[in-house]
C-alpha cells in the first residue's frame, strides 16, 4: 500500500513541484529496457491493457504481440490523495486490483472536473466484494479544462491524466480493456514471463480436458473447497455437475480468445478471460444438440434447429493456493467455479 501525505503543504505551488518531482523520477529512473509487467501474463489477439503503476505516477498502455505484452506508450498520471489500496467508500485512495473499463463517458455529459472525459472501471470487482471492500464510482478521467495536469496524489481515488493523454489513451483501449493498478510494478524479462505464462496455461487446460472428457470426478477434483457461485457451494456444485454429466453421451470444449492476468494483490490470484464454446448431447431433448458460445457480450439468446446458443460474458479466475481455477459451466453461462493449482 502507497501511504498519501503525512501533513498539509501550504504554498500555492506545491502540487507542482510534486507533480515535477514524479516526472522527473521516472525519468531519471525509467523501467528495465525490454523488460514487461509480470502481471500481464498473456494478452488475447489484438487485445490491450492499462497497467497504472502507483509508484510511478504513471500509466503503461501495451498491446499484444504474439501473445506477450507490447509497451505503446506511458503517460504521467494522478491518484487518491490518501494514497492505494480502497477499502471503503470514501477513503480517498485508489483500489489495487485487476478491473476492466466498462464504457467511455465524453467531457460534454460531465463537469469540467473530468476533462475531456472519463472510462468507469470495474470497481469493486467480485474479489473486491469477497473482502468486503465498498465504494464505486472510480474512473480514469481527465482534468479541469484550466490545467494541464494534477499533483501525483490529488484525487479522491480516481486516476487522472492530461486531457490531451486521456484522449490518446482510448484510441489503444475500450469497453473490456483491462486495468492492473499496482503499487509497483514488477518488471520481468519476456522470457521468464513466457515461462510463468505456460506453466499456468497447462493448468487451464487440464481442467478443460477433465471437463470434455466427462471424467467428472478429475473434473471436480480442480474446484475449491470455498467455491461459491449462485447460491451454491462446493457440495450442491458437484451434485449438480454429477447429475447433469450423467445424462451425457459427449461434450465439447473450446477456449479461445484467452487472457491472464496475475493481481497485484497480497493474494496469489489469477484473472483468466475467455470465449468459450461448449456443446454437448442434451439430455433433455435426447436428438438435439446443447450450444453455449461466451463471446464477451450482453446475454442474448436464439434457437435453431433444436440448437441453444447464448452469447454471455464471464471471467474465469483462480484463487489463492489451493483455490484455483473459476470458470462458467452452466447453461446460463453466468456460474464460476474454482480448481486447485500448482502453477
Amino acid at each position: 500500500m502507497l501511504p498519501g501525505p503525512t501533513g498539509a503543504d501550504s504554498e500555492p505551488f506545491a502540487e507542482l513541484r510534486a507533480e515535477y518531482r514524479a516526472r522527473d523520477r521516472n525519468r531519471r529512473d525509467p523501467p528495465p529496457a525490454g523488460y514487461v509487467p509480470r502481471n500481464l501474463m498473456r494478452l488475447a489477439t489484438g487485445q490491450h491493457a492499462i497497467v497504472v503503476d502507483a509508484s510511478r505516477s504513471r500509466v503503461f498502455l501495451y498491446d499484444e504481440q504474439g501473445g506477450a505484452p507490447r509497451s505503446v506508450r506511458d503517460y504521467y498520471t494522478a491518484i487518491g490523495r490518501l494514497g492505494t489500496a480502497k477499502e471503503r467508500e470514501g477513503d480517498k485512495k485508489t483500489p489495487v486490483g485487476i478491473y476492466f473499463v466498462s464504457s467511455h463517458i465524453p467531457g460534454t455529459r460531465l463537469p469540467d472536473l473530468y476533462g475531456w472525459g472519463a472510462f468507469p472501471i470495474s470497481y469493486p470487482n467480485e474479489w473486491d466484494r469477497r473482502l468486503g471492500r465498498t465504494g464505486n464510482g472510480i474512473w480514469l478521467h481527465g482534468v479541469p479544462s484550466d490545467n494541464y495536469a494534477r499533483g501525483p496524489l490529488s484525487t479522491d481515488g480516481c486516476v487522472a491524466l492530461a486531457n490531451g493523454e486521456i484522449a490518446d489513451l482510448l484510441r489503444g483501449s475500450g469497453s473490456g480493456t483491462p486495468v492492473v493498478i499496482v503499487d509497483r510494478i514488477e518488471w520481468i524479462a519476456p522470457e521468464v514471463l513466457q515461462q510463468e505464462s505456460d506453466k499456468f496455461h497447462r493448468t487451464l487446460e487440464q481442467w478443460r480436458s477433465d471437463w470434455e472428457s466427462r471424467n467428472t470426478e478429475n473434473y471436480l477434483a480442480h474446484y475449491s473447497r470455498t467455491f461459491r457461485s449462485d447460491g451454491m457451494d462446493l457440495a450442491a456444485w458437484k451434485a449438480r455437475k454429477r447429475l447433469v454429466n450423467a445424462g451425457k453421451s459427449w461434450i465439447k470444449v473450446e477456449l479461445g480468445s484467452l487472457s491472464i492476468l496475475r493481481d497485484p494483490g497480497t493474494e496469489p490470484l489469477v484473472v483468466v478471460t475467455f470465449d468459450q464454446d461448449y456443446r454437448s448431447s442434451n439430455p433433455l431433448h435426447p436428438r438435439a444438440q446443447a450450444s453455449i458460445l461466451g463471446p464477451r457480450r450482453r446475454p442474448v439468446e436464439s434457437r435453431a434447429r433444436g440448437r441453444r446458443r447464448s452469447r454471455l460474458e464471464w471471467p474465469a479466475r483462480l484463487l489463492p493456493r489451493p483455490e484455483a481455477i473459476c470458470s462458467p459451466m452452466s447453461w446460463n453461462g453466468r456460474t464460476s467455479g474454482c480448481s486447485r493449482s500448482s502453477w
